[in-house]
Parts: C-alpha cells; sequence; structure tokens
C-alpha cells in the first residue's frame, strides 16, 4: 500500500522507488500503518467474494470499491508521515 501512496503522491512511476520515503511512511507511524494495510486486505477480501456472488458482473464495481477504500486508507497514514519529519502537511 506504501507503493500506491508514493505513486499517487509523486505522480511518476520513478516514485515508487523512492525507498527512503516509502520506509519512512510504513515506520513513521507503524500502528496505524499496520492497521491501514490490514484494512485493505480485508477490503480487497470482501469485495473478491463479493464480486464472485453476483456471478463475476460485480467483480469490476467490487474492485473499483476496493481501490477507493486503500487510496483513503492510504492517504490517512501519510499525513502522519509527514507530520511525524516535523514538515506542515500541505
Amino acid at each position: 500500500p506504501a507503493l500506491y501512496l508514493q505513486y499517487a503522491k509523486h505522480d511518476d512511476f520513478a516514485g515508487l522507488f523512492y525507498v527512503k520515503e516509502i520506509w519512512h511512511v510504513i515506520t513513521a507511524d507503524f500502528g496505524n500503518y499496520l492497521v491501514a494495510a490490514l484494512m485493505c486486505l480485508v477490503a480487497s477480501i470482501v469485495a473478491s467474494i463479493i464480486g464472485s456472488v453476483a456471478l463475476l458482473i460485480g467483480n469490476a464495481w467490487t474492485s473499483m470499491w476496493a481501490y477507493l477504500v486503500q487510496a483513503h486508507l492510504m492517504a490517512q497514514v501519510e499525513p502522519a508521515a509527514v507530520l511525524s519529519e516535523g514538515v506542515p502537511s500541505a
């Protein structure tokens, strides 16, 4: 999930290779990051189960929902990482 956050933050594929920033996001508030990562996993599992029950027609919609949930959760984790280094969030 931290990789999705970096890609969105930098709007560039190269953002996936900023290992120092990715590590900082993960370790700045590890408890919140862990909870968000587990909730992303749960959202993906729920989306796949509901999409399968809907005879694969709903799979596209539930996958989109899971990605939106993941984006929201990671966007909540990122400000904590920015504030922990003393830089005000934009």
